[in-house]
């Protein structure tokens, strides 16, 4: 007698079960490997840009905001593009890896690296009293004067003219997928 070994049906579904059960758990910690993979290339692109800003403000005399496009255009990515041209401080601008179709489809094209948004640059002088926004900025960014910003794993960049800079910093002490933009300011890059 001939018997055809096979697998049961329990047996089957013991196996389907197990590989579901590690699908469950490798999925995941898949996913917050990108994350980190993409709050690295953040930290990363912030050293580039805050170098490239640094060494044009030395050899300009002048950050790159305060350089006004011939059309005075002081858009983030407008004002960014000064690091490539016409002395290349950066090959090419970076665009923020943390993007949102709807925070991309609010902004003017001044935001954009070609089709991509880019990292958010802001620049303040330091005026006024107690609770204005200079002094909002001293308490948050020192005496910086610039600061870079991504909208982080939220995708949700601040984008509130003066006040984008209060918005809750991320932490990645309170989950990789926790609220608030990754700020990186010029205090930041001087000291480390």
């Amino acid at each position: 007698m001939n018997r055809k070994r096979a697998f049961t049906l329990i047996e089957l579904l013991i196996v389907v079960a197990i590989i579901g059960i590690l699908a469950a758990i490798a999925v995941p910690n898949f996913l917050n490997a990108q994350i980190r993979a993409k709050l690295a290339r953040v930290q990363g692109d912030f050293k580039a840009y805050g170098t490239a800003i640094e060494t044009y403000t030395l050899d300009s005399g002048a950050a790159p905001w305060d350089n006004p496009s011939p059309a005075g255009d002081h858009g983030w990515a407008a004002s960014l593009s000064r690091l490539t041209t016409p002395v290349s401080y950066m090959s090419s601008l970076i665009p923020d890896v943390f993007q949102a179709k709807d925070v991309i489809d609010a902004l003017t094209p001044t935001h954009f690296v070609g089709s991509k948004l880019s990292y958010d640059y802001t620049t303040i002088y330091f005026n006024g009293g107690v609770n204005t926004p200079s002094a909002i900025w001293k308490r948050l960014f020192g005496h910086s004067l610039w600061r870079l910003a991504s909208a982080g794993p939220d995708n949700a960049l601040i984008n509130v003219p003066g006040r984008e800079w209060l918005a809750p910093p991320f932490d990645a002490s309170n989950g990789l997928n926790s609220a608030g933009d990754i700020a990186y300011s010029q205090q930041s890059f001087l000291n480390k």
